[in-house]
């Protein structure tokens, strides 16, 4: 498993070409855990929730293709168009096969009906990147417990940005309020708060060192090892009780 050739040249060109706020660092730290979740057996449907201009989502598809995974987007689509957006993914990969693009306001959405749009199946990665007020994103986070896959992992993205501070307290909300909940942040990167099972804590922190030790000519792990070297809690901080490495 490594980040290759095509992956660098991806981000390099095509991803650049499209608006939006995701940092390079975060499409590289996303290519790797959705290539470990390959490993591991789960290459269920992917999901996002607020897809914008379809940044974000561009990592997640040109992944997915790869590998044939289903690639679910839902948006209002009210600061973006639709048929823009599909556009531009047919122009830059040459298709939209297995991509879909659903016009719905989320926090109307029952489980049940985004298993359908996913194709009876339940989602192995989800990107919760919609509406940023803390009602929203407890409602995001609501539906995406309900919809994940053994092993799945959710992104939370503005989490911590001091521009978009509901998010943060969305996810709070979320962790005290939810009965039940296991989801469990192992990783925060370029904005996005990475989270897992607690089942799967463990396994997916082991599969962020190992990221650090395969990769360590990328610019962020170059620098998160300069980080390392000044002490571990330059790195690795406590957040609700899990350990979470930090780029």
């Amino acid at each position: 498993m490594t980040i290759d050739q095509n992956d660098i040249e991806f981000i390099n060109t095509k991803f650049k070409e499209i608006d939006g706020w995701c940092g390079d660092d975060a499409a590289y730290l996303t290519l790797w855990l959705m290539k470990f979740q390959l490993e591991l057996g789960n290459d269920s449907p992917v999901l996002e929730i607020g897809v914008y201009k379809g940044k974000y989502l561009s990592v997640l598809y040109h992944q997915a293709r790869r590998t044939a995974q289903s690639v679910v987007g839902i948006d209002t689509f009210q600061w973006s168009s639709r048929e823009d957006l599909i556009s531009i993914f047919r122009r830059l990969f040459g298709s939209v096969e297995r991509l879909s693009l659903v016009s719905e306001d989320s926090s109307i959405l029952k489980p049940s009906q985004v298993i359908e749009m996913l194709g009876g199946k339940q989602a192995s990665f989800i990107s919760v990147d919609g509406d940023h007020s803390p009602q929203g994103v407890q409602s995001d986070l609501m539906l995406s417990k309900a919809l994940l896959s053994d092993g799945g992992i959710v992104a939370v993205d503005d989490f911590l940005n001091p521009k978009a501070i509901g998010v943060s307290e969305g996810f709070y909300r979320f962790c005290f309020e939810t009965a039940g909940h296991s989801l469990r942040p192992f990783v925060y990167c370029a904005n996005k708060l990475f989270c897992a099972d607690r089942a799967y804590y463990d396994m997916y922190t082991r599969a962020i060192w190992t990221f650090v030790e395969k990769e360590p000519d990328l610019p962020m792990v170059k620098e998160f090892n300069r980080q390392l070297q000044l002490g571990r809690a330059y790195v690795e901080q406590e957040l609700l009780g899990a350990r979470v490495l930090i780029f």
